[in-house]
């Protein structure tokens, strides 16, 4: 992302003990390079973005192996977060990850991690949830404001619809 900050990251994470194997339950390490960058929209509504990838994509000049003494296997994860302001206390967040183990785990585990990271969107968005109709207000507003700042701009097909008008 041109113009954006970095950081290498790296975290163990403790498995499950619902794994079935000995390997399954040793520590994974994740080594990750994330960038971030903010930028403003054509609307003039914030953006931010932040990617990360597995470290071994990171070639610049800091890169150095880290010692890790105790027992672990590596474990790679990618994704993005895009955080959008739609108004100035409302946002959308999309966040797109996969995380590869270097293992073969059963479907029943599978599909509890997946729930598990499911639950933890549903976590952040009930405890940052406010009344749904203030929130409808404040989009309301910031799209009559943005319409009439000509901060938003219509598609071809859009301005033929409202050239007939």
């Amino acid at each position: 992302i041109d113009g954006s900050r970095s950081q290498r990251y790296s975290v163990a994470k403790k498995m499950s003990t619902m794994a079935m194997s000995s390997v399954a339950m040793e520590p994974r390490l994740f080594e990750t390079w994330r960038c971030w960058k903010k930028s403003v929209r054509d609307n003039g509504t914030s953006q931010y973005v932040l990617a990360f990838t597995s470290e071994k994509d990171y070639h610049g000049k800091f890169a150095k192996k880290l010692e890790v003494k105790c027992k672990h296997t590596k474990a790679d994860s990618a994704g993005v977060f895009i955080i959008t302001e739609v108004a100035p206390k409302v946002c959308t967040v999309l966040r797109v990850q996969s995380v590869d183990l270097h293992i073969h785990l059963p479907m029943p585990l599978i599909k509890s991690q997946a729930n598990a990271s499911l639950n933890w969107a549903n976590e952040i968005q009930n405890k940052h949830k406010r009344n749904g109709k203030k929130v409808d207000a404040e989009v309301r507003d910031a799209f009559v404001k943005g319409i009439k700042a000509g901060g938003y701009k219509l598609e071809d097909a859009q301005g033929d619809i409202f050239s007939y008008v």
